[in-house]
């Protein structure tokens, strides 16, 4: 729904024309008491202008080393400043940047907007459907049988799907819900699923900060391979922590993206294995901890405790699993 702004009410409601019109605030506020929708707009051209002050203001202080003394006084600083306000207070009138718009459809109640929550949530599947017991398919695992078909088809389902978004309430969750897909990638690298389980939740924080994509939604890229030249495919560019001589350095690099878990999961396992620099790591087999270790010595990762971290999260994962 528009909603337009009006020379009358910006009468109405004491439309500041200069920045250091405290009045209008006086103003603004008595008349919201009355109509609260109209003084909604009132009120977000006051949040973009301030807004807007802060945007000039680090874009002058960032200026600041390259001007000359001559320019560059406690006089023409205070004056600047002044204009920089009105500057600024005009352009949110003006509606320059658009920020009002989206925080009076967000704040109106009859705005049609869509809270963040709700879209978060959208095709979420449901925790019980996907809730599995993780040791009991591990013990199944080391004595050859199958788990229950109903319990694999329900999460294949799911890792096959593309749903908006997916959440972990905690590190049992997390495993409980990636374990099927740990260990079909496991058997086809010959490792154990648990090393794997611990890659993922090291890279992303036990799921909590997977990469998203530029527009809000989620890679699925659990392992946080990079999108080199060679990858065809979407990618999200954000900024990251690398090392460099054991120093760490602030990046922007980009990410590769995917339509859902499970092809983060088959990317994860032809990254591996159709690259010769992780021969050694996939020879660990069943020594997790050994797995972990040549991953970093190949380069998978420039941080310089990566393995160590893999391992404390290793051990963590093991004993969720063992009585």
């Amino acid at each position: 729904m528009a909603i337009s702004s009006s020379s009358n009410n910006a009468q109405t409601f004491g439309q500041a024309s200069n920045y250091n019109d405290l009045a209008s605030l006086d103003k603004l506020r008595s008349a919201a008491q009355k109509d609260e929708k109209s003084a909604l707009r009132e009120v977000a051209q006051q949040f973009e202008s301030i807004f807007m002050q802060m945007v000039l203001k680090g874009m002058r202080q960032a200026n600041a080393a390259f001007e000359s003394d001559l320019t560059n006084s406690n006089y023409t600083n205070f004056y600047r400043d002044m204009a920089d306000q009105q500057m600024s207070l005009n352009m949110a009138q003006q509606g320059a940047l658009g920020l009002a718009d989206v925080m009076v459809q967000q704040l109106s109640p009859e705005g049609n907007f869509t809270p963040a929550s709700v879209m978060r949530s959208g095709s979420m599947p449901s925790e019980s459907k996907t809730s599995l017991d993780a040791r009991a398919m591990i013990d199944r695992a080391e004595h050859g049988k199958s788990p229950a078909r109903s319990v694999n088809n329900a999460v294949a389902s799911e890792a096959n799907s593309t749903p908006q978004d997916i959440s972990f309430s905690g590190p049992q969750d997390f495993v409980e819900k990636l374990m099927p897909m740990a260990r079909k990638t496991a058997q086809a690298l010959g490792v154990n699923p648990t090393a794997i389980l611990a890659q993922a939740a090291l890279e992303t924080g036990w799921g909590q900060k997977i990469i998203r994509n530029m527009d809000g939604s989620n890679s699925f890229n659990l392992f946080n391979i990079k999108a080199n030249s060679s990858w065809q495919g979407a990618k999200a560019s954000v900024s990251t922590l690398e090392f460099e001589n054991d120093l760490p350095v602030k990046k922007v690099a980009a990410f590769r993206s995917y339509q859902n878990l499970q092809d983060s999961f088959n990317d994860y396992e032809n990254f591996l294995s159709n690259s010769s620099r992780y021969a050694e790591s996939l020879s660990k087999k069943n020594d997790s901890a050994g797995f972990l270790q040549e991953l970093q010595k190949a380069g998978y990762a420039t941080d310089p405790r990566y393995a160590e971290k893999a391992v404390s999260v290793l051990n963590k994962i093991t004993g969720m699993i063992e009585p």
